[in-house]
């Protein structure tokens, strides 16, 4: 499947550049009039695409969070917003501190995830950039309420495939939400060789 143009290809080939090649891959995914609702009011407001945190601590876990609102026992990586004029590693760095607290360097572009979300004759377009960090020992502390993350949770790399699977089972609202956050958990997975 060929990208779906929604990545700036300068700012790309500078990611390129300073972290080396990375996985560029592009999904449709069906969805509900309702959930193409929720995306195009979240583009509306200034969102152009988000990072996505493969945050790795010493040990070799992966940080995974849950938000008060999601299904019992959800767990995910985390993501943050890139504005319209908001540089991806700006992004990065503010998303990494405003939800973990976490001085973490970053070791490599994993992937760029380019989405066409489809359905009701319509379709919105976003884009994933997944990167790979190293973080101290300290525990993340949440920095900014309104990301109402209740839990953190440090799974082993292997943990991301189940990660995936639990999202893909999601159903009723949580459907097709869970289908594009399964999409970063498998794609870090085998990048990360498990």
């Amino acid at each position: 499947m060929t990208p779906f143009a929604c990545v700036d290809e300068a700012e790309y080939a500078q990611l390129a550049r300073a972290f080396g090649p990375c996985v560029r891959m592009a999904y449709e995914i069906p969805m509900s009039a309702a959930s193409l609702d929720e995306w195009t009011q979240r583009l509306a407001r200034g969102r152009r695409g988000e990072v996505g945190m493969v945050i790795v601590n010493p040990a070799g876990k992966v940080l995974t969070h849950t938000k008060s609102f999601y299904p019992a026992g959800i767990f995910r990586i985390p993501t943050g917003g890139i504005g319209h004029d908001e540089r991806v590693l700006d992004a990065l760095r503010r998303e990494v501190w405003e939800e973990t607290g976490l001085e973490a360097e970053v070791q490599r572009l994993l992937a760029v995830l380019e989405y066409r979300f489809t359905g009701d004759a319509r379709e919105v377009r976003f884009a994933t950039y997944l990167f790979l960090l190293r973080a101290d020992g300290r525990e993340p502390r949440l920095q900014d309420a309104n990301e109402r993350i209740a839990a953190f949770r440090q799974d082993d790399i292997a943990g991301l495939r189940r990660i995936a699977e639990q999202l893909e089972g999601l159903s009723g609202d949580w459907d097709d939400w869970g289908r594009f956050r399964a999409v970063a958990h498998r794609v870090a997975a085998e990048v990360l060789g498990t």
